[in-house]
């Protein structure tokens, strides 16, 4: 069978009629599908080609072509298996074998109703064989001539007639089974070829109980996967939590809270559920919320949900107050969920109008309220529209304007003028009502404030009402604040090159200063308190001849003074002469003249370190032990106080470096912490190498004798170990001297107890330094463990470890796991 037979047969119900004839040396009972190359030309045995499933069974796909079948819909009652061939050379009264290779998911059902010998009385003969219309006759077959190799799938039956198959002529035959029939008796699950999964096929309860399947050669060729005339054995996943749901607008909503999804086979799929939603939890209406869950057979469940956003419980008030005739605004109050305001005037609304974020709302309606007899009224509306409050607006003919002055912080008044029937005013503050009141009289009013109500920066408006205070005649006007006055001055004391501040006193206001030296704002800041100042410049940005100012400000940053300030200082000098050095020695010495406040030391080019102590002419410089060898180039530099450089000087060095000393390490046992041994000479300290790697610096060197830590089970047995020495200043003395490395010297014997099936301990005793053990059950090493203390011993094995014939040893170790006994386990019922 050739590459493309192959795949054709793995993809559909492939069948033919096998003929056995002289020309091509057919044997009868040895049918199998012939090609031109087998028959050498004189004829061909040709299997249809393969059509669609849907094309076969004229069945509808649910949804795709990669999801199951709905094999409730199939009315054909049967699985019909077309045999036919194709007849070019003359034929004889021959015998005929009607054979099919039965598809790779059905095999396994065909096997087993062969085996149980029901399979023959599940197919139905219901065609004829009939050859291009030429000649037409029935044929019939016997039970025992039904055969079936369960390796190929090779299902074949010889008919009970022989016939005569003109040349160049069709033969085609028609047979059913009863594929329901077999499946409700054996049950035997569907397996996908592809995946090798079970599936089991679902026929509805009304159909007929067949699957109906035609193959033939009309057609599109088409191939399908078998998946596709399958339906998973769990049925499809089942979704919870996905009834119909009511929440607020602007609540929380999650899709997923709740829902669960879950597959007979595949058990919890919450996590593969595929969410797609349009729910806008700020606006009210009715939503959808589609749930799509897909189980590991590819079947699919989708499940849409209804979400309603309800504002049910967004609520608010409008209070509009009295409109005046001529009046720009219809002004007011508001509380809750309000959004929007909108005016009506007669009947006619007009376009709504966004509210204040401080409580109010102001319409324009002075060329839409003309006249006293007009109803009008204000609506509320929340963020999407929705009605929440509808009042009248009441219209009044006073009229008046209030035009306040600006005020001055710390003032206890606040005046302006006045027109029309303005009588009293209320007073804001970032607003929130402070007081109401006022004088009016002659077009002008006075309205008294406490001095500390009103500060800088704050946001003030007045509001004219009528006499009793109840109508307003005017919107909340607002009040311009000024700052209060500020005044001070400053007074720095003269300032002495290197100190880190400027010190001196203010008057007045003053909050901080800023400084510029030679024309450059340096720095804004200082330190104000009770008629003091001190601002930090720090040492080196004031120089002799500096030409110093500070100016001083208010907290508003507003200029208050600006005074120079007298530098004083000359030029520094000094010099530094250091004594001879030791090599080893802990500090240069020496003496200094004039200035000189710190040094800066240099060791063959390379700036080491600052520091040193200066007093009284004589100075020390800390280089520590080793930083100086023979032979190097020191310098040391001197400096002022202000890092102004001062003098240079070479140092120099004298004495020798030369030190000598050897090691001699004591033989170590595996398991010691220390390696210990004798040293000579200047040796102060140590370093090991383990295996070639080198470890840490260490060692304590008294009187001929050392000793170095190296820790538990650092070293073992095998290990390569030198050690090396050296003097106070790391210089090598004696090197890579090997340490010899022996085992440790241990014994121990252990004596198990008899171990009774079904405890969970084997015990014993034990002797020696054994301090752990290892189990053998019929050859099988078990965990390392054991409990060993004052003579006897507790090894856990777990409840029925042992069981009865078992062949169970115990092998005891030191601490470093060395085999010291192994005794066999006596095991009793």
């Amino acid at each position: 069978m050739n590459k493309k037979s192959s795949k054709n047969l793995k993809k559909g119900v492939v069948t033919a009629v096998a003929v056995a004839t002289v020309a091509s040396q057919f044997l009868v009972g040895a049918p199998f599908l012939a090609n031109a190359a087998e028959t050498n030309g004189s004829e061909t045995a040709q299997k249809p080609t393969p059509r669609a499933l849907a094309l076969w069974t004229n069945a509808t796909l649910e949804t795709a072509a990669v999801t199951p079948l709905n094999l409730d819909t199939q009315v054909g009652g049967n699985l019909r298996l077309d045999f036919w061939i194709n007849a070019w050379g003359a034929g004889l009264a021959e015998d005929v074998y009607m054979t099919t290779e039965i598809p790779v998911e059905f095999r396994a059902l065909i096997e087993a109703a062969y085996e149980k010998g029901t399979l023959f009385d599940a197919l139905n003969q219901t065609g004829k064989i009939t050859s291009l219309g030429i000649f037409g006759g029935s044929i019939s077959f016997s039970k025992e001539n039904l055969t079936y190799d369960k390796d190929s799938g090779i299902l074949s039956m010889k008919a009970d007639q022989s016939l005569t198959i003109p040349a160049q002529s069709t033969v085609s035959y028609q047979m059913n089974l009863d594929y329901k029939s077999l499946y409700n008796d054996l049950k035997v699950p569907i397996p996908d070829s592809q995946t090798g999964n079970g599936y089991l096929i679902k026929v509805g309860e009304n159909s007929k109980g067949f699957i109906s399947i035609q193959i033939g050669d009309r057609g599109a060729e088409a191939y399908t996967a078998e998946k596709q005339a399958i339906v998973g054995t769990g049925g499809l996943p089942a979704l919870t939590g996905v009834s119909d749901t009511l929440v607020q607008v602007n609540e929380a909503f999650d899709p997923l809270a709740g829902v669960k999804a879950t597959d007979k086979e595949d058990g919890d799929l919450t996590n593969k559920i595929a969410v797609n939603s349009d729910v806008n939890i700020n606006k009210p209406g009715v939503y959808t919320v589609t749930y799509t869950v897909t189980d590991s057979d590819r079947n699919e469940t989708k499940v849409e949900r209804k979400v309603t956003v309800s504002d049910e419980n967004i609520k608010g008030t409008v209070a509009p107050k009295t409109y005046q005739l001529g009046q720009e605004n219809v002004t007011g109050s508001y509380t809750g969920d309000v959004k929007t305001v909108a005016l009506v005037v007669n009947g006619k609304k007009y376009p709504q109008v966004d509210v204040r974020a401080d409580g109010s709302f102001s319409y324009y309606a002075e060329d839409k309220i003309t006249s006293a007899t007009d109803d009008v009224r204000l609506i509320g509306y929340s963020a999407y529209d929705k009605v929440l409050d509808d009042k009248p607006v009441k219209i009044g003919n006073q009229q008046g304007t209030i035009t306040p002055a600006a005020y001055t912080v710390g003032s206890s008044t606040i005046t302006g003028t006045y027109t029309g029937d303005v009588a009293f005013a209320k007073l804001y503050v970032n607003g929130v009502l402070q007081s109401q009141g006022g004088s009016f009289a002659n077009g002008g009013f006075s309205y008294y404030v406490n001095p500390n109500v009103i500060k800088a920066g704050d946001i003030v408006t007045i509001e004219g009402y009528t006499k009793d205070g109840q109508t307003s005649l005017t919107e909340k006007v607002p009040v311009k604040v000024n700052g209060a006055a500020t005044a001070g001055t400053i007074t720095p004391n003269s300032y002495t090159v290197g100190n880190s501040t400027i010190t001196g006193s203010y008057t007045g206001d003053v909050a901080r200063a800023r400084l510029t030296v030679n024309g450059k704002v340096v720095s804004w800041g200082g330190t104000f308190a009770n008629g003091s100042f001190s601002y930090y410049t720090g040492t080196g940005t004031i120089k002799a001849g500096d030409t110093v100012v500070l100016t001083a400000y208010d907290k508003n940053d507003k200029q208050l003074d600006q005074k120079t300030v007298t530098v004083n200082g000359g030029a520094t000098q000094g010099a530094i002469s250091p004594k001879t050095y030791a090599v080893n020695d802990s500090n240069i010495t020496g003496s200094y003249t004039g200035d000189v406040a710190k040094a800066r030391l240099t060791v063959n080019g390379k700036v080491v370190s600052w520091g040193g102590s200066f007093s009284g002419g004589s100075f020390s410089y800390y280089v520590g032990s080793g930083a100086i060898k023979a032979g190097d180039t020191v310098v040391l530099t001197a400096y002022d106080k202000n890092d102004k450089q001062l003098d240079q000087k070479t140092v120099t060095v004298s004495g020798s470096a030369t030190t000598q000393g050897t090691v001699s390490p004591n033989t170590f046992t595996v398991g010691d912490l220390e390696i210990n041994g004798t040293y000579t000479g200047d040796v102060a300290k140590a370093r090991i190498s383990i295996n070639g790697k080198a470890q840490a610096w260490g060692g304590t060197f008294t009187n001929g004798s050392f000793s170095y830590y190296v820790g538990a089970d650092k070293i073992k047995a095998g290990d390569v170990v030198t050690i090396s020495a050296y003097d106070k200043n790391d210089r090598l003395l004696d090197g890579n001297k090997t340490v010899t490395v022996k085992s440790s010297t241990s014994q121990g014997t252990i004596s198990p107890d008899s171990y009774s099936v079904g405890n969970v301990t084997i015990t014993g005793a034990y002797t020696g330094d054994i301090t752990m053990a290892r189990v053998s059950i019929n050859g099988v090493q078990q965990a390392w463990g054991g409990s060993f203390e004052n003579g006897r011993f507790s090894y856990y094995v777990g409840a029925n470890k042992i069981k009865a014939g078992d062949v169970v040893t115990i092998s005891a170790y030191n601490e470093l796991t060395t085999l010291l006994d192994q005794k066999s386990v006596a095991v009793i019922n």
